[in-house]
Formats: C-alpha cells, structure tokens, sequence
C-alpha cells in the first residue's frame, strides 16, 4: 500500500513538475515574445528619432537633397509595416502608436513637399504640427514599450518561482534552473548593451546625441539656467593619418576621459560623434572659469606612440539666454571659434545664425550652379620662355551666376572646399578641361587643379581615366596640380603612384607656402613644380630663395613654371635662372576656350 502511495506521490510529483515545467516555458516563451515586442519598439523609437533628425536637418537646411527623402521614405515605410506587425501580434499599445504614426506621416511628408516647393512660410507652419505629431509618437511608443517590458517582467518573476518550486520537487531541476538561469542572463547583457547602443558611445562610455539631447530637454523643462559648449578638437585628421585610427581612437578616449573628470556632478559630457564633444552645465556664474576649466583640462601633454601631443579645441559657448536650441547655438558658435583659429573659444550671438543661415544658401545655390551648367572654364597659358611659345593651358573654374554675374574661384572655391562640393565640381572641371583640350590642335598639354578631398576619394583614379576616355585626351597632355597641404597620408601617394601609372604627369602648385618639405618632394612622384608668385615677384630684386628653389628642382629633375610673371623683367631673370617655362598675365590672362587664337584652334573635322 505504502509502494503505491510513494508511486502515486512520486507519479503526482511528477505529474506536478511535468505541467510545472511546461508552464515555467510557456512563461518564458510569453516573455520572450514580450521581449521581442519591447525591443521591436525601442527599434521603432530609433527610428523615429532618426525621422525627427532627418526632418529638423531639412528644415534647418530649408531644402530636401534626394539622399533625405530617399531615408526619410525609406524608414517611414519600415516603422509603418513594423507597427502593423506588432499591432497583429497584439502588442500593448501598438495600435496607439500606430495610429499616432499615421497622424506623423501625411504631416511631416507634407512638410517636405513644402520645403521641395520652396513655400518656407507654410512649411514653417507645418513644422509645428510635425513636431506636436512626433512627440505623440515617442510618448506612445515609449509607453508601448514599457507596457511590454512590465509584462515580460513579471512573466520572468513567475517563471523564478515556479522554477524554484520545480527544484524542490526534483533534483534535476537544478539543471533546469541553471539553464534559465543562463537564458535570462543573456537576456540582460542583450538589454544591456541594447541600451548602450542606443544611448551611449561605443567608444567612450559617454552619453550620445540622443541622450544628450534628451538631458537638455530634460534641464530646460526644470527651469534652470544652462550652458551648453561644443568642442571640435583641432587637427584631429592629421594624428588619424599619421599615426594611424587605432592612435585616433585613444586621443579620443584621453579627452572624453579628462572633460568627464572635470566637470562636476550632475554636469554631462558627450561625445557627438568623430571628433566633436559637448557638455551640458547648470548654475553656472562664471562662464569665463567654466571655459578656462574646459581649455585648462585639454592643455596637458600626453604621449601617444611615442610621440607629444597636445589637445587643442576649438570650442562654441551657448546659453539659455540665446534661446531653446542651446546646442545648435553652440555649433554655430564653434564653428565661428574655428574661423578664428585653433584654441578657440567663441560665445553665440544672433548674428551667427544669420550667417549660417546665409552660408546654407550659398551652399544650395553652388549647389544648383553645378547641375544647372552655371560654371565656366578660363584658360590661362604657360609658355616657353626660351621660344616664346604657348606649351599648355590651366584650366580655371568660373561661375556664371544668375544675379552676381561673373564670379572669380576666390568667391565660392573656399566655401565648396568647406561644404564638400568641391568634389563634384573639380570632377566637372577635370572632365570639361578634358573635353576641350582635346579638340586643340598643336598639342598644348592641359594643367587641372585638385583639391585634397578629391584625392581622398577612392575612385579618384577611375574618374580620371574616365574623363581621360570620354573627352579622347591622351594622358600624356595632362598635368594634375595638387597643392603642398594636400600631400599627408601615406594613401595619398599610392594614388598618385595610380595617376602616373595612367601616363599623368603631377605637379606641385603654389610651391613655397605650404610645408615646403623636401620630403614630399622624395615621397611623392612629381613631375612639376609651380613656383609660387611671391617669388617670382622677387626675381629682378632678391633672387636667392628663387636660385635654391630652382637648383633643388633641377637636382629632382623637375620641371620649373614660376607663377605671376607680369614683367618682361621677369622673363629675361627666371631665363637666367633657368626656368624653361612660366605662366603669369605678362603672356596672358585666364580667357574662355574660343577666344584662344592663333593657339588652341580647334582641330578640323
């Protein structure tokens, strides 16, 4: 009888641990699925946020490039199709959230069409109704998420207890224990490092943008009165192509480590991304001794393989005073700071964003020079001094544009050169130089300047032989002028090592007033050097830094073409000197292709 019973009960215990078991992983697979919808939905959340980014660039910029509609399209159709899923599935608070999407989408696309349109006022309008929709968003989302975290908790809490229960009973729970055991710890470190992704530097442990963002929202709903700087450290790009990324990476690590140590508790350091940190005070009185403090933690020497280092930064100051939008301020004062110098500071005035505001227009209408075919090229000779022929031609880029009129590289090479336009520019004049030179007859070969962003890009070689190909110029007839600061990274002379493999040659321009290294004369394989106008200026009067230049370019077997030549004077000294060729307005000015005459004919059909 007593068998039985032990049967019975041992049956029953098992019976019990059975169905325990089963409803311990029914537990777990409702928390997981939980889980999952709680990830899902702080995925949306990025999503949303990154839609907010896009859409306050666009506003900022007061246009929509194709590359922002192309994303803002593509992540609306992700967020859509991902709460319809989640709405499905029966996720807590999916259908609000979605529902709050469906208010956000029509708004903010017609907030795009308005800026494409170029209608400000009413897209200004909209702008208030994008942003009432997309905080409605994130409210729902958030609590969505929250919703489903707080049920996949307790179902984790259950399951704890019915797992102990189940151990009691049988000794093989342990196994049983230890295996959920691990399963929720990997659960923890994903959520862990999912909030790590989302809200903080992966190289840094600081907060990010979005965190950062969120605590100046967070100071300025307090009331309190606030400081925001944004720091660029100076220079960064050259211990990067010197001393490699991996050095980059802990110059990087080094200065969020010293701002973090600096500031005082309840005061947030960011790093925003690249080279750029921003920190967050409060109550600060002294706006003076809490820049000298960022300026004198930054100033200490460090050594980084094997080498002194400085950090330097160029550092943009903004208050509550200057309005809501503390970290925009602080952009537009830092890069007025940067203007200025390296190390230094600049505090926010209104002005600036009048300005900024101005750059982005003269931004958008380069912009439109490029594609609406507003750009000229001028040709300007370089002549044999010996025969007094014309040897070549360098090209040189004009604007047309629509209400200036005729506009030198002077005033909008420097604003393509900081915008990134540059590119796509020197690949129109590299293509169009290449165009018409070949429809020159006695072979003047073709001179082309590029700038260094051009060089960085890896299919710079490929464009070449592209232009070379498509405008039937022999590579020999070309000359590529690439300035002294441009020459840095060790890459860059692997590419020009592929230019001269195309049958390129290479020059160096504007020689006297970069670095002047003669090591970049060793490393880099040159053909030319264009000696600078400030000693040609020179030549009839003090003649000695022109004579070293000249012997040392002939040691290098060199070809010698001084710039500015504007006196016969000139002429007969850099002659003497044993310049072959030179270029300046003594033999001509920069002149559209068809008024070359006599020397750039075009060749008969």
């Amino acid at each position: 009888m007593r068998g039985k019973r032990t049967i019975l009960i041992a049956t029953v215990v098992a019976l019990v641990a059975t169905a325990a078991t089963l409803g311990i992983a029914a537990l777990h697979r409702h928390a997981d699925e939980r889980r999952s919808r709680y990830m899902a939905l702080i995925a949306v959340e990025a999503e949303a946020n990154r839609v907010s980014a896009l859409q306050w660039e666009a506003t900022a910029r007061r246009r929509v490039p194709l590359t922002v509609q192309a994303e803002l399209t593509a992540r609306l159709e992700s967020m859509r199709d991902e709460l319809r899923l989640l709405r499905h599935k029966g996720s807590l608070g999916a259908a609000n959230a979605l529902a709050a999407f469906e208010r956000l989408r029509p708004a903010i696309e017609d907030e795009f069409a308005l800026l494409r349109a170029r209608d400000f006022e009413r897209a200004q309008a909209m702008d208030v109704t994008v942003e009432a929709a997309s905080a409605n968003l994130s409210t729902r989302l958030r609590g969505a998420a929250e919703n489903n975290r707080e049920v996949a908790v307790r179902s984790d809490r259950f399951s704890w207890i019915g797992t102990v229960a189940v151990m009691a009973l049988l000794v093989v729970g342990l196994t049983a224990l230890l295996a959920l055991l691990d399963r929720a710890g990997r659960r923890r470190l994903r959520d862990d490092h999912l909030r790590r992704l989302a809200f903080e530097d992966s190289l840094t442990g600081l907060p990010n943008r979005p965190l950062f963002e969120q605590r100046i929202a967070d100071t300025l709903a307090g009331g309190a009165p606030a400081v925001v700087a944004f720091l660029d450290l100076d220079e960064f790009k050259q211990v990067n192509d010197s001393l490699g990324h991996a050095a980059g990476d802990r110059l990087l690590e080094i200065c969020g480590e010293r701002l973090r140590n600096a500031l005082r508790e309840g005061d947030t350091v960011a790093r925003l991304g690249g080279d750029e940190f921003a920190i967050l005070a409060v109550e600060v009185t002294d706006l003076d001794a809490f820049v000298d403090r960022i300026f004198s933690v930054l100033s200490a020497p460090l050594m980084l393989e094997g080498k002194r280092l400085y950090l330097r930064a160029s550092v943009g100051v903004a208050t509550t005073l200057s309005g809501p939008e503390l970290l925009r301020n602080a952009d537009l004062a830092m890069y007025a700071a940067k203007a200025a110098g390296t190390n230094r500071c600049a505090f926010f005035t209104e002005d600036m964003h009048i300005r900024a505001v101005e750059r982005l227009d003269r931004r958008e209408q380069l912009e439109r020079a490029i594609e609406n075919d507003e750009l000229r090229l001028h040709y300007q000779p370089i002549v044999d001094l010996d025969l007094g022929r014309v040897a070549g031609f360098e090209a040189l880029v004009r604007w047309q544009h629509p209400v200036r009129g005729f506009l030198g590289p002077g005033e909008f090479i420097p604003l393509a050169e900081e915008t990134g336009l540059i590119v796509p520019l020197g690949r129109w004049v590299l293509r169009e130089a290449a165009r018409q030179a070949a429809l020159w007859s006695g072979a003047p070969y073709l001179s082309v300047n590029v700038a260094g962003a051009q060089l960085e890009q890896p299919g710079f070689v490929d464009e070449v032989a592209t232009a070379l190909a498509d405008g039937g110029l022999n590579p020999a007839r070309l000359v590529l002028e690439v300035t002294e600061s441009s020459l840095v990274a060790d890459f860059e002379a692997e590419r020009l090592q592929d230019l001269r493999r195309l049958g390129v040659r290479l020059a160096i321009d504007d020689f006297g007033t970069g670095y002047s290294s003669l090591s970049y004369l060793r490393r880099f394989p040159m053909d030319v050097l264009k000696i600078d106008r400030s000693f040609t200026r020179d030549a009839t009067t003090d003649t000695a830094l022109l004579e070293a230049i000249v012997a040392m370019g002939e040691s290098l077997g060199l070809v010698l073409i001084p710039e500015g030549i504007e006196e016969p004077e000139q002429v007969d000294a850099l002659r003497a000197l044993g310049c072959r060729l030179g270029q300046g307005y003594h033999f001509g000015r920069p002149v559209p292709a068809d008024e070359l005459v006599g020397v750039a004919l075009r060749a008969p059909a």
